[in-house]
This record gives structure tokens, sequence and C-alpha cells, in this order.
């Protein structure tokens, strides 16, 4: 079995090397190969040049270009010339957490062959700060910690930084480039649980995402994420998971709790009056990128 490690990247040159190298570190079982194609979306940081470069190491590295557009059209792109039989979508900054990840993603394909077999693996801040560590109890980033083993609702929790597909199923279905950045893998995951997509989250299989975040990064996120939340209800308006939070009452009141978090934030708040205070600022965003305000 083949395995096609799929990565989009731009402008993040050393963290990409760094998660080649830990690829490359990889072992992989008898009758198990592997492969890496990496889709450069536009780098301006020299990141063709460093991957062309880079010696050759255990696993193959196809580079492939599309400057335009955002993650969802190179993961297209890098799908196109993949040769594997799975896909194992991974985010340039994740790095697996033991050197049998690729290996026990193929072992869970071998034992279920069928399409419509998919493998949802856990995703862990590497050097979380308090901030980050809230993101995750507040499913803000991903919602892992609300998840049992077994299948999950593809609709809600196909994260595109670590789960793996039959290449065909993947492949055919493709990222929709109307959400160029985010959104991409929330939608895919509405179309494919429509075909009846079994997504088994495994704990097990781990990494850990190498990005630090802050409060005004996270912010600016959350503002594209309203975005696509509004594109996703008006394009599956009957399957968007409830979590897209829609516009209500209270919305009026997010520009005057954002301020006040602001002042609580400098004043020093600690425990439950900064978790109130960050997510006052990050829902003042969200409600900005669903309104389309700049």
């Amino acid at each position: 079995m083949m395995v096609s490690v799929v990565i989009p990247t731009r402008d993040r040159r050393d963290r990409l090397l760094a998660t080649l190298d830990a690829l490359d570190a990889q072992r992989l079982a008898p009758g198990v190969e592997a492969e890496v194609v990496v889709c450069d979306n536009g780098s301006r940081d020299g990141t063709a040049i460093a991957v062309a470069r880079r010696p050759r190491g255990a696993l193959p590295v196809t580079l492939v270009s599309r400057p335009d557009g955002g993650a969802s059209h190179a993961r297209n792109a890098a799908l196109e010339v993949a040769g594997g039989d799975i896909a194992l979508l991974l985010g340039d900054d994740m790095v697996p957490a033991r050197d049998d990840l690729l290996d026990a993603h193929a072992r869970l394909h071998a034992e279920r062959p069928e399409d419509g077999y998919a493998v949802l693996g856990r995703i862990a801040w590497a050097r979380p700060t308090d901030f980050m560590r809230w993101t995750e109890r507040a499913g803000l980033q991903f919602s892992f910690d609300d998840l049992q083993a077994g299948p999950v609702d593809p609709a809600r929790h196909l994260y595109s930084s670590h789960a793996s597909l039959k290449l065909g199923v993947l492949r055919a279905a493709g990222f929709d480039e109307r959400f160029p950045f985010l959104g991409e893998d929330i939608e895919l995951g509405i179309r494919l649980g429509r075909q009846g997509l079994t997504l088994d989250y495994r704990p097990e299989l781990l990494v850990h995402h190498h990005h630090q975040q802050d409060l005004e990064a996270f912010a600016g996120r959350m503002q594209a994420i309203g975005a696509a939340s509004r594109r996703l209800c008006e394009v599956h308006p009957r399957d968007a998971p409830a979590e897209l939070t829609r516009p209500s009452a209270k919305w009026a009141l997010y520009p005057v709790a954002a301020r006040v978090g602001r002042a609580l934030l400098r004043a020093g708040a600690r425990g439950r009056t900064r978790d109130r205070a960050w997510t006052a600022i990050v829902m003042r965003a969200y409600a900005r990128g669903w309104k389309g305000q700049s």
C-alpha cells in the first residue's frame, strides 16, 4: 500500500523543511510505501528553491506549484499528481509524535479497504500558551476534547490538517475552491458525509502542531472563519454544522463586550474572567467576518 502525504504550504519554508525531515524518520512495515507531495501556494520566501535543493531523504518528495488561490487550490493540485492508494492530509506544521504514524494510517486502511472509510488523527499544540490551551477547550481551533474514539461526524470533524482518505475518493470529490483558506474541509466533510463516509477517530495517531498563536492573530483567523461560515451556511443551508454560529440579537453586544474584554486583559484578568474576555474578542471578530466587515 502506498501512502501519499499531501501538504499545502505558503511562506513557511523552515517549518516545512522541519516537517519533511520528521516524515523522513518514519518507519514503514514491509509492503507499505510512502511519498510526500508538497504544493507551493505562491510562497515568496524561497520555499520552492529550498525544497528542490533539499538532499534526498527516505521519502520521495514531489513539489508542485499553484501560486493562485489558497490551501484548497493547493491540495487539489497535489492530489492530481499523487500516486498512492490513500492520501494523508497534513499541514506543513504538523509533526508526527511517533515514528509509525504513516504505517498506522496504512494499516487501518488495509483493514478497511472500502472507499467510504477514512481516518481522523489527533492534533495537539507543540508548545501551548495559556491562550492556545483555551482555544482547544473552547473548541475554536479543533474539537478533540469532546471526541471519543470511533466514528465521528465528517461535517464537523474532517480536519484537513490530519486525516487520511482513499486517494480516488478524495480526488473525485476535490476541495471546493470557493473556500480557499478556511472552511474547505468542513465543506468536503458535508459532501462526503452525505455519501456515507465513515470517519474513524483514532486519538493514538497524534501530530504536534508547531504554530504559535496569540490573541490578535487568532482574532484575525476568527474573522476569516466568520466569512467562511456564512458561505458554508449559504451553500449548504440544511447540512452546515450547528457550531457555525448564525447572527442573533446578542451580536449587537459584541463590540462593547470586546472593548470591555480588552480593558480587563490590560488590567491583568485571570481565570474565568480572562476566558470571557478572550471569548468576547474572538466572537466580535467572527461576527465582523460573517457580516463582511473589514
